[in-house]
């Protein structure tokens, strides 16, 4: 169903300027919380290899084309955010309110100057275990499983939310900023208690900005390379040379609009140690730039030519018998150039990630290898960095803590090393909408599809899933 609303006049126009960027978050929009963060970082990563987070859930999606990561913009969080508050509140699920209010309406009561939008909904009710609560972990679960439902739209003929959600076809790539928006109420009822989560999706383009550098400034303390609600960073600075500079959202995430180029980014001050400095090479679409405090991944250092190669990290198997077939991997190397590569088996039942990149301009460049584990959706990362020519890089003595695979290691600007590699053991593999559950993985049989499972402290029985499929989906121009 296509919904063309009335021309509208927004409350104010979306301008951004560099210099003035922090201002325009403290006055503008909503700060998104970490677990929308979170939603967002997980919409990315399904983006960035559609084909492996598919086969997670049981889609055959390697016919999708890789997308452009998306830019969190505070004012779409206000909409989608409120639209989520508002659906609770008033007891309705839909994209027009009981007052007629439709997502166009909303984006531009919120301040954006939309050319055009398109929004996913969705809703789903979970019990807790018998006499008990929900843990602390159920909100980032919720998000995985939130996305799932999304992508595989049971119910929906044109799959009109996996469309908008992965940019199929292309016919969304305008749209590079989004707003997810998250509410949630429990109730209780024959010893359990129910938690009726409602989530919007907001996607918009305007015609004075973007391309966008995105991404989000966390530490890793659960060692998994990817972020965790409760790692992100706020309050840091995020400098461009020769450009401006904004500072990280309160859960750390961060977005800049800029002109096609190569730049030298610096995150520094908030809960960095030391400054992180990074070249990024931006064209048409967004790119992604993460910058964690304690990175799990090698720096591979290159020589007069710009070819470096080597070991980035290695991990331990996810399930017994894998193989290296049973892994999707892929390797951005901050360049625009990505990778997919098979894991190489080693011993004791470990796998090593290699890979080898040529770059045009010097640079200490940001390496990120994504590993989805195929079975079950279990992901982890390494970030690493590309150092290339240049005289200004200091290596740790060798046997530091800075030591690491690859050709060469060390740390840049930070008094946390960058070479170090991922131990087997260190991590915690998996994201919280796949989980591990001690007696094996377990399935959802009243919900959607098989392979979307649950958190360990929910009953399958209890599922309640009654308005998972009434999900809709609008656009205009």
């Amino acid at each position: 169903m296509i919904l063309r609303p009335t021309r509208f006049r927004p409350r104010c126009a979306f301008r951004p300027n560099l210099e003035r960027h922090e201002e325009r978050v403290l006055l503008s929009g909503y700060s998104p919380t970490p677990v929308e963060e979170y939603y967002l970082q997980l919409l990315n990563d399904a983006r960035s290899n559609p084909a492996a987070y598919g086969v997670s859930l049981g889609l055959n999606l390697s016919n999708v084309a890789p997308a452009q990561p998306l830019a969190m913009n505070t004012s779409l969080v206000e909409s989608a955010r409120l639209h989520s508050q508002d659906m609770i509140a008033q007891n309705f699920f839909d994209h027009v309110t009981p007052q007629g209010v439709d997502p166009g309406g909303r984006i531009a009561a919120a301040g954006f100057n939309a050319t055009g939008w398109a929004e996913s909904i969705e809703t789903n009710t979970n019990p807790s275990t018998f006499g008990g609560g929900f843990p602390a972990t159920y909100g980032a679960w919720d998000a995985g499983f939130s996305l799932g439902n999304l992508i595989v739209d049971q119910g929906v003929p044109d799959l009109g939310h996996r469309v908008m959600l992965l940019d199929i076809g292309g016919q969304d790539h305008a749209m590079q900023q989004v707003g997810i928006g998250i509410a949630s109420q429990d109730t209780t009822s024959g010893g359990f208690a129910y938690r009726q989560t409602d989530t919007t999706i907001d996607l918009a383009s305007t015609s004075t900005v973007g391309p966008f550098l995105t991404g989000v400034v966390f530490n890793d303390t659960t060692g998994d390379g990817e972020y965790q609600p409760g790692e992100g960073l706020g309050g840091v600075t995020i400098t461009v040379a020769g450009v401006g500079s904004t500072r990280t959202l309160d859960a750390g995430g961060y977005s800049i609009a800029l002109a096609p180029g190569t730049y030298t980014v610096t995150a520094s001050g908030g809960g960095l140690p030391s400054p992180i400095a990074r070249t990024v090479v931006i064209g048409s679409d967004n790119v992604g730039l993460n910058f964690v405090s304690d990175p799990n991944g090698a720096t591979l250092v290159g020589g007069s030519a710009g070819s470096v190669g080597g070991t980035i990290g290695s991990f331990p198997a996810m399930a017994a018998g894998d193989t290296p077939a049973s892994y999707s991997v892929r390797i951005d190397w901050g360049d625009g150039h990505t990778s997919f590569v098979s894991p190489i088996p080693g011993p004791n039942g470990n796998f090593s990630i290699q890979g080898g990149n040529t770059y045009t301009g010097t640079g200490i460049y940001a390496i990120r290898v994504l590993v989805t584990h195929l079975s079950d959706g279990q992901s982890l990362a390494f970030n690493g960095a590309a150092v290339v020519n240049e005289p200004g890089y200091v290596s740790p003595a060798p046997g530091s803590s800075g030591s690491g695979s690859g050709s060469g290691s060390g740390a840049w600007l930070s008094s946390n090393p960058v070479g170090a590699t991922l131990a087997t053991g260190k991590h915690r593999h998996g994201r919280p909408h796949h989980v591990r559950h001690p007696q094996g993985l377990r399935q959802l049989r009243a919900i959607l599809h098989p392979r979307v499972q649950h958190h360990p402290s929910l009953r399958p029985a209890q599922i309640v899933s009654g308005t998972a499929a009434h999900l809709h989906y609008h656009r205009w121009w």
